[in-house]
């Protein structure tokens, strides 16, 4: 009779599944990964990252990682963050506006932050998390903590098909009040951001 041998998890899974994705060489931002197989923990820590906010544009954009060429499905997020004005609020980003942000597979490219470019985090259905920016230059604002709320884990919103093109995760902020940023601002980011994910498959059987 033939006898085969008892799986074990701690075998590699198939699909590359043990594969993690490339961090950005960005100065402020640590990448450390967690889990093993198809279920993954990416953490990103940010340490004074700096990002410009153009006048014009009200909104700004980093990209931070690329996931494993592989579908893959956000199962949930959690950040805690603090947002800086590094340059004179009293002629650029003013003090006591809101600054909303958000984690998503695609930079933002207006002031109004939406679908793709919060979908790792809030999510696309969520409201949008807001930093009250400073009054004074160098002061951090109060922490703002958010989650991803997809309705489900399985929602479709969180499946992400980069089986053809891997998929980059940015984070996006904007300032969408009419007066709100008078001319270009330097901001700096500072706290962490946690992305559970959950690689399905990378389109081959290689």
């Amino acid at each position: 009779m033939t006898t085969f041998p008892t799986p074990s998890i701690v075998r590699d899974r198939p699909f590359g599944a043990n594969t993690t994705g490339t961090v950005e060489p960005v100065t402020g931002l640590e990448v450390i990964e967690h889990g093993q197989g198809i279920m993954r923990a990416t953490e990103f820590v940010f340490t004074n990252m700096s990002m410009a906010i153009a006048v014009l544009d009200k909104y700004a954009s980093q990209k931070i990682f690329t996931l494993p060429q592989a579908v893959t499905n956000f199962v949930n997020a959690a950040g805690s963050l603090t947002l800086t004005t590094k340059t004179d609020p009293s002629g650029t980003l003013n003090g006591g506006k809101a600054v909303t942000f958000g984690f998503g597979t695609v930079a933002a490219t207006t002031s109004t932050l939406a679908t793709t470019n919060i979908d790792a985090l809030p999510g696309d259905s969520a409201a949008l998390p807001s930093f009250t920016s400073s009054s004074t230059i160098d002061v951090a604002s109060a922490a703002v903590t958010d989650y991803l709320k997809h309705a489900t884990a399985q929602n479709a919103a969180a499946i992400h098909d980069g089986s053809s093109t891997a998929k980059s995760l940015y984070i996006n902020l904007a300032v969408p009040g009419t007066g709100d940023i008078d001319a270009d601002a330097t901001v700096e980011v500072n706290g962490r951001m946690i992305l559970y994910w959950v690689s399905l498959h990378d389109g081959s059987l290689t």
